[in-house]
């Protein structure tokens, strides 16, 4: 595990080093203003995506107490049930903001993201821990090879989510086994999976609607291009240095850990 959390630590700094060298070299290509725009677009899908963060914990504790076959169906019926309504308030959203980006540009991100997620979790849940190390890296470099391919951010995020997708499936063990259950044995699983997730909406949720604000109250494109380009990327860069290693791989471990009631591990 040791080994693990090292190599975490030292691909999330490479990623984010590349993804600060991407932001700059985007600021000679494209202007602050319409960086700052776009950056708060993707935000509006991550708001949206937040609610699906639950999903993750509740799947490993499952997995962990042996109860995966059970809730699955229910996992799949649930996020794919809340894609939809998020979907549909985001869409409304979207028009009473009026960006200047096409309609299809967010659905099509949108449902490409959450379906990354979705085999990401499951992944999770395997505690495939070569696969998980490398997503982000993969995603960072999809995201260079799609912008020098298109020279559009639209399509470069695209292909960083459509990258992770295909690395997930290549190398993952996921073998999904679909158990009839009814919603009282999973009771447990849903009531985890609400709770987590409104935790995460919540903590993340201004973080992630300041872009908006920034827009909506001052409507200057200037200060909000320098905000998301510059103080945000920083900002969660130092996040996802100390936090993404232990939430990725420490957590889940000690998960398994304590369903088998081995205490001194962890």
């Amino acid at each position: 595990m040791k080994k693990v959390l090292f190599s975490a630590s030292f691909i999330t700094i490479l990623v984010m080093g590349m993804r600060f060298l991407f932001k700059i070299y985007l600021s000679y290509k494209i202007s602050q203003e319409v960086l700052g725009i776009f950056y708060t677009f993707m935000d509006l899908i991550s708001i949206g995506i937040m609610l699906f963060a639950g999903f993750r914990d509740s799947l490993i504790k499952a997995y962990d107490e042996g109860e995966f076959e059970k809730i699955l169906y229910w996992y799949i019926f649930m996020f794919w049930g809340l894609f939809g309504i998020v979907l549909i308030i985001e869409v409304i959203y979207y028009k009473i903001v009026g960006f200047k980006y096409s309609l299809i540009y967010l659905i099509l991100l949108f449902t490409v993201n959450s379906l990354m997620v979705f085999l990401s979790y499951l992944n999770a849940a395997f505690k495939v821990y070569k696969v998980m190390l490398f997503e982000n890296l993969v995603m960072t470099i999809s995201l260079f090879i799609g912008f020098i391919i298109t020279n559009s951010l639209v399509f470069a995020f695209l292909f960083s989510f459509l990258g992770r997708i295909i690395w997930i499936l290549m190398f993952s063990k996921i073998k999904p086994l679909i158990k009839k259950s009814n919603f009282y044995e999973v009771r447990s699983f849903l009531k985890n999976t609400l709770l987590s997730s409104l935790m995460y909406f919540f903590s993340s949720l201004f973080v992630s609607l300041s872009g908006l604000l920034i827009l909506k109250l001052f409507n200057d494109s200037v200060v909000l291009g320098e905000y998301q380009v510059v103080v945000r990327s920083v900002f969660f860069s130092l996040v996802s240095v100390f936090v993404y290693p232990l939430n990725t791989f420490l957590f889940p471990e000690i998960s398994k850990f304590i369903s088998q009631r081995n205490f001194f591990e962890v």
